[in-house]
C-alpha cells in the first residue's frame, strides 16, 4: 500500500452522540467509512439512523462527539460538507441552507475527497 497524506477514512465518528431532551437518539456512534463508497444504515424505527445522516449532512449538531466528511468538521466546518457531498435523504426535498444557485448544478458532478485535496484524491 502506498503512502497517503490524508485519512483514508472519508466519513468518520468519535463518540457521536445526539440527545433529544431524555432520549439518546445516537448514543455513543464510533465509525470510518473509506472514501468511494456507498453506504446505507440499516436498522428498525427509532434505532437513530436519520438522526445520524442529519448530523452527517449538517442538518442537525451532535449533542457530544467529533464527526468528519471529506476532512471537515461538521459542526465547525458544515459549508465545506455541503460542498464535498450530494444526499438524497427521505424526508428533506431540499437542504434549507443551500441557495438558489448551488442548487443549479448537481452534487453529482461532485466527488467526496480529503480536505487536503490529495493526489491520491
Amino acid at each position: 500500500m502506498s503512502a497517503h497524506n490524508c485519512d483514508d477514512r472519508s466519513i468518520t465518528a468519535e463518540g457521536m452522540r445526539r440527545d433529544f431532551g431524555a432520549l439518546h437518539a445516537v448514543d455513543g456512534v464510533d465509525l470510518g467509512i473509506p472514501g468511494g463508497r456507498i453506504c446505507g444504515f440499516l436498522g428498525p424505527n427509532g434505532a437513530g439512523k436519520s438522526t445520524l445522516v442529519k448530523i452527517r449532512t449538517t442538518i442537525l449538531n451532535p449533542t457530544a462527539g467529533r464527526a468528519t466528511v471529506a476532512g471537515y468538521d461538521v459542526q465547525k466546518q458544515g459549508g465545506k460538507v455541503r460542498e464535498a457531498i450530494g444526499a438524497a435523504l427521505q424526508d428533506v426535498g431540499l437542504d434549507p441552507l443551500m441557495t438558489a444557485g448551488s442548487r443549479w448544478w448537481p452534487p453529482s458532478t461532485r466527488r467526496l475527497t480529503c480536505s487536503t485535496r490529495c493526489a491520491r484524491c
